[in-house]
């Protein structure tokens, strides 16, 4: 993703990919709110915590991917590049 006008910028993965039933990973969408960033983990852990900050992040719904705003300086709806699919 990329804000154009704070050039905020990263990277998170989504879906299930082809060895779901033998590894329980299901990677969504989480936002960190105190360190301003989003990224993706697997919702099948018992415990989601922000990488950075260890703080307990907000799950984004997946229909709300289009629409996010920057997490940095919240004015700017993000842009949102599909990357490619994997498997």
């Amino acid at each position: 993703y990329n804000c154009s006008k704070c050039h905020t910028g990263g990277m998170f993965n989504l879906g299930i990919g082809m060895m779901f039933p033998e590894n329980n990973r299901e990677l969504a969408l989480f936002e960190c709110t105190h360190c301003k960033k989003y990224f993706s983990q697997n919702i099948n852990l018992k415990r989601n915590r922000c990488y950075s900050c260890r703080r307990k992040p907000v799950k984004v719904d997946y229909k709300d991917i289009e629409e996010l705003n920057c997490p940095k300086c919240k004015e700017t709806q993000i842009e949102v590049i599909g990357f490619g699919n994997w498997d």
